[in-house]
């Protein structure tokens, strides 16, 4: 009725009702009289259960704050003596000078004999690495390897009996999953927050051309000096590397997968890099403007600017000006989704790649390589 609900008035026992209801419960006494009574007159005995509904409901919501509360105290005391504040002295180059400049970040403990992970950026161009454990404890770290394209670095401190953190699968996390993140933001120790899994599979692009995939974005305070720490779930169990938060936000952090870290983690110990399959084409993310500057027959795509030799894209036939629409049945919009569904191989996989071309559809079969060393440093945001 007009946007409001429909109020029904309250309808008073007629004087008939009365005498009814006076008779039968002098009959049959009190029993079907107080039943007749509940009927009619509900708020008799309609605000003691109300009340006590919501003294239920109070202390169950008590039950549930202090159950969150006890899972994050038992999380962060699990995990936080495997984190470590990690300091360095990076070398910087301003248009003059390179200079030493201090820096701060986090990481965490992943083997018993001292095997710590942290963010490529935290180690980059570093002269010297110190690494403190959580009881006060110094030691030089030393890098095994690292992955830029990732932003994992992998690091060695000489040491034994260390508390460290396992992995979790972050294939299976769920959006609204609690989580907890600890770090040194600021260089405040062993800092605690939390918050939930917010999205998954986020794409982040970088300034330096770098395009990080498979992102978890989390709720969890970070801030500088948290790169590199665990993100947690309720079992204490890594799922995720802080690594970034969005610039003038409040509430979006980024993580690395725990899934990538291991990867990246094993082909560094494994092969003493990592093994990413690279299809082996420069190109760019097709839009409204760029199609119709260009002429192209769609909107949406990847567009082949360039051909790379001796990689998977010149053994199967793709040429410049190729659109890519499709990469192994997924369908392909942007160079930062095409890049993603290419993560989610391995070298050797063959998959088919549907084009466009003179505006022939086509399809290819293409078996990914591992990207040369020929080709050296290019801008990853067009490298794919």
């Amino acid at each position: 009725m007009n946007g409001f609900e429909e109020y029904r008035p309250y309808k008073r026992p007629s004087i008939v009702l009365w005498i009814i209801i006076f008779l039968i419960g002098a009959l049959v006494g009190g029993g079907v009289g107080s039943f007749i009574t509940m009927k009619y007159f509900p708020q008799v005995t309609g605000s003691s259960n109300n009340q006590g509904s919501t003294t239920t409901q109070v202390i169950d919501m008590t039950k549930v704050i202090k159950l969150e509360e006890s899972q994050i105290i038992d999380v962060a005391q699990k995990a936080s003596p495997a984190v470590v504040r990690i300091s360095t002295k990076q070398l910087v180059s301003d248009f003059f000078f390179t200079y030493e400049a201090p820096a701060l970040g986090s990481g965490f403990i992943i083997s018993r004999d001292g095997d710590i992970v942290t963010n490529y950026h935290v180690v980059e161009n570093a002269k010297d690495i110190t690494v403190t454990l959580s009881d006060g404890r110094e030691f030089t770290g030393f890098v095994v390897g690292t992955d830029p394209s990732s932003d994992v670095a992998l690091l060695k401190i000489k040491a034994k009996d260390l508390p460290y953190l396992t992995f979790a699968d972050s294939s299976k996390l769920k959006v609204g999953q609690m989580v907890v993140a600890i770090g040194n933001p600021y260089g405040l120790d062993h800092t605690v927050t939390s918050g939930v899994v917010s999205a998954l599979e986020r794409t982040l692009s970088f300034e330096d051309g770098r395009t990080l995939v498979g992102v978890i974005q989390t709720d969890a305070a970070i801030n500088p000096g948290n790169s590199g720490g665990p993100l947690l779930n309720m079992a204490g169990e890594v799922i995720g590397m802080n690594t970034a938060i969005k610039s003038g936000a409040q509430g979006i952090g980024f993580a690395v997968s725990s899934n990538t870290v291991v990867k990246v983690v094993s082909d560094l110990n494994k092969y003493g890099k990592v093994v990413w399959p690279f299809l082996g084409i420069g190109g760019v993310s097709i839009n409204e403007d760029i199609a119709k500057r260009e002429k192209l027959p769609v909107s949406k795509g990847v567009l082949v600017l360039k051909v790379y030799p001796n990689t998977a894209a010149a053994e199967a036939g793709l040429k410049e000006f190729d659109i890519i629409t499709k990469f192994d049945g997924k369908e392909v919009t942007t160079v930062q989704e095409l890049t993603k569904y290419i993560r989610e191989h391995k070298v050797g996989d063959t998959v088919k790649i549907e084009i466009i071309r003179e505006k022939k559809h086509i399809t290819l079969d293409v078996t990914l390589k591992e990207r040369p060393e020929s080709i050296g440093k290019i801008d990853q945001r067009y490298l794919i």
